[in-house]
């Protein structure tokens, strides 16, 4: 094993495992029309002005973009969305987000496999929870990648 550049602590990787798992999710509320979120409003119950955004917000944390680190999907924005454009014009496809948080308080039923007791645990056994491989990554970064182009660039993005 070659020895490392740096010595810090913080510049060594730490051994993890990943646990992959195939989930359906569907876009973001911002990215549907207003037609489309006209008709999820009815289907989910919300028949007045007063509903609407609880509807919505059962939409975002129920069925809508994985929070947490994946492979393809949708990003899951921290902030108004960056779709990158490529060079030559074309909008660039979301590849890759790494994540420091899976779930929030919000999302937690539907993204956090460990169950419902997770908000009665300590918020360090939450966060080790949450943070297995990216401890030092405060909020979220994308990759996108430019399938036009032959050599395939790609363009990294940071949210927080």
């Amino acid at each position: 094993m070659p020895r490392p550049i740096y010595s810090r602590p913080s510049f060594l990787p730490k051994e993890c495992s990943l646990s992959l798992e195939q989930v359906r999710e569907y876009p973001p509320a911002q990215e549907l029309s207003e037609n489309l979120l006209d008709e999820i409003r009815k289907a989910l119950g919300g028949d007045d002005e007063n509903d609407e955004d609880d509807v919505l917000e059962l939409y975002e944390n129920e069925l809508s973009v994985c929070p947490s680190s994946k492979i393809l999907g949708y990003p899951f924005w921290v902030q108004n969305p960056e779709t990158p454009t490529c060079l030559c014009g074309k909008t660039m496809e979301h590849l890759l987000t790494l994540s420091a948080n899976e779930f929030d308080k919000g999302n937690y039923r539907r993204w956090c496999s460990e169950g419902r007791g997770i908000w009665r645990r300590k918020p360090e056994a939450r966060t080790a929870l949450q943070r297995p491989a990216f401890d030092r990554l405060d909020g979220r970064q994308y990759i996108f990648i430019c399938k036009q182009c032959a050599s395939w660039p790609i363009n990294v993005m940071y949210q927080r």
